[in-house]
């Protein structure tokens, strides 16, 4: 059998996240405490900076008219799409573990969201978040730890996943076996 990375399409992540919407967010509301925060969810491309599209994003926030909360969340397929092709390709003949790699990485994305509007419900501002670099942001830091303990708690296979993601590497011939493992591991318990 011919060993071909695993690739996935814009439309099949689109699609992912519509079904992830549907059913994981409304889990990940209710455990933050934010069933009761209004907001609308779009899905986009890219997000655009200065004309430019900012490929790293995978989501963003986008606050209401007053700066102390969200008005929407849009979720750049695009830029997940090519995260997920990036970081989990070496997957091959796309298994089941690339899919399942894509999932973790959109709900991923869903909790980090989710994870703001939580933070502005308490209290925190667009005009405090906006004056600390996103790199050095405790917001942003927060959001990601939490997004990545809610995924732990799906077992290890997840947690490496995350990994991949957070540490900005990718999986590779190295540890391919491993993670593979890892989802079959989660399976068995």
């Amino acid at each position: 059998m011919a060993i071909i990375p695993s690739k996935i399409e814009v439309e099949e992540v689109s699609n992912i996240l519509l079904e992830e919407l549907n059913v994981f967010h409304s889990s990940i509301k209710e455990r933050l405490g934010i069933d009761d925060i209004t907001y609308s969810l779009e899905i986009g491309t890219f997000k655009v900076c200065n004309g430019y599209p900012e490929e790293n994003t995978l989501a963003s926030s986008v606050p209401n008219s007053e700066g102390t909360g969200v008005e929407k969340i849009i979720f750049f397929s695009a830029s997940i799409t090519d995260k997920i092709n990036r970081y989990y390709s070496k997957i091959y003949n796309k298994q089941p573990a690339f899919m399942e790699a894509a999932k973790i990485l959109i709900r991923f994305a869903i909790i980090h969201e989710l994870v703001h509007i939580k933070q502005f419900k308490n209290g925190l501002t667009f005009e405090q978040y906006k004056q600390i670099d996103y790199t050095e942001n405790p917001w942003e830091r927060e959001a990601n730890e939490v997004a990545s303990e809610i995924i732990s708690e799906t077992g290890s296979f997840g947690t490496e996943i995350i990994n991949v993601l957070r540490e900005n590497t990718v999986i590779s011939s190295d540890n391919l076996n491993y993670i593979i493992g890892l989802l079959d591991d989660n399976e068995n318990n």
